[in-house]
């Protein structure tokens, strides 16, 4: 990232910060219709790669986070990096229950208004500042002031009190694709809502060929699949004449 680029970039900052939710806004619809929708011809198909995206979603996130461990002291970065793992473990783990999705989709929001867009703002002023040649990387603008007085930082963003043009361009570029994969978070998760359900988790029907006339409450999810061989084994015996505990011999 050359000086001018960054002179550019700080004059247009209040147009930089909408771009990883347009570039999401463009780009989610093309996956969900070309990777998820197109090849999934059943529901539980559809299930299995919404959980599949989650999971990679939230690897990507956990690498991104490297970025900023290996830049910040421990003070800056605990209290970011568990905030944002517990969003990482409730995507990860979002087929288990509908409660895990609607919170995962929240702490996602959490993070990013009030981490990465602090974080964001800050980075945009050092790597403006960088290619306007006012200052040297020894300059802190107090965005993450506010993150100090909740205690999640130190309220700085500066290691050393220094941060060079190499490190403020690269964790520019971490925050935007950071921001960009917790908005795809956010999609997915909702969009899964739908399939699963918000309040409910899917439940898949399983049904044996062979037999014809089915009870009522024969409706099965993967959870209780004992209930197919009970009612195959009662329909075979009646189909051979005989009879079954709890049944009535048929004529």
């Amino acid at each position: 990232m050359t000086s001018k680029s960054a002179e550019d970039i700080h004059t247009a900052r209040v147009f930089m910060i909408c771009l990883p939710f347009i570039f999401v806004l463009m780009f989610y619809p093309l996956v969900y219709t070309f990777l998820i929708r197109r090849y999934s011809p059943s529901t539980l198909a559809m299930v299995k790669k919404f959980q599949v995206g989650n999971k990679i979603i939230a690897i990507l996130i956990v690498l991104l986070l490297i970025a900023p461990c290996i830049y910040g002291s421990f003070e800056q970065t605990y209290l970011r990096t568990a905030i944002t793992l517990v969003a990482i473990v409730l995507t990860f783990f979002s087929e288990e229950h509908f409660m895990i999705r609607l919170v995962g989709a929240f702490m996602h929001m959490i993070v990013v208004i009030l981490l990465e867009y602090f974080y964001w703002k800050e980075l945009t002023m050092q790597v403006g500042c960088w290619g306007q040649g006012s200052c040297s990387g020894k300059t802190d603008f107090e965005n993450l002031s506010f993150l100090g007085t909740l205690g999640i930082n130190n309220g700085l963003l500066l290691y050393d009190t220094y941060m060079s043009f190499d490190w403020a361009a690269g964790l520019y570029a971490r925050s935007i694709i950071a921001i960009a994969m917790h908005y795809f978070a956010i999609l997915n998760l909702m969009v899964q809502c739908v399939w699963i359900g918000f309040f409910t988790n899917i439940k898949i029907e399983r049904k044996l060929e062979i037999i014809k006339s089915r009870p009522d409450e024969d409706v099965v999810s993967v959870f209780t699949t004992f209930k197919q061989s009970s009612f195959f084994k009662i329909y075979m015996d009646m189909k051979r004449g005989g009879t079954h505990k709890g049944t009535k011999t048929c004529c």
